[in-house]
């Protein structure tokens, strides 16, 4: 994203979990599998920041947002989109 390159989120759905929200997370946090937290919540201590996988490429909220939004809608490069209101 930071070279210009049009990104857009997704999953590799039935391998991962389809919901966008869980992507957000794991662009924002990109932790291992093993950190991973069942839906019922919590079952360990909280990962630290050393833990996450390669974590320079981790992105903010607002960038995560971006690719589960504008990013997915607007796959074909050549094509405006207005922003959103």
């Amino acid at each position: 994203m930071s070279r210009g390159v049009h990104c857009a989120g997704g999953s590799d759905a039935p391998i991962e979990d389809c919901d966008p929200l869980v992507g957000m997370h794991d662009a924002m946090h990109r932790l291992p599998h093993s950190f991973k937290q069942p839906r019922g919540g919590p079952t360990g201590p909280p990962p630290s920041e050393r833990d996450a996988f390669l974590p320079h490429e981790r992105l903010s909220f607002a960038e995560a947002l971006w690719l589960y939004t504008i990013g997915a809608s607007n796959r074909d490069p050549t094509h405006e989109l207005d922003a959103l209101t």
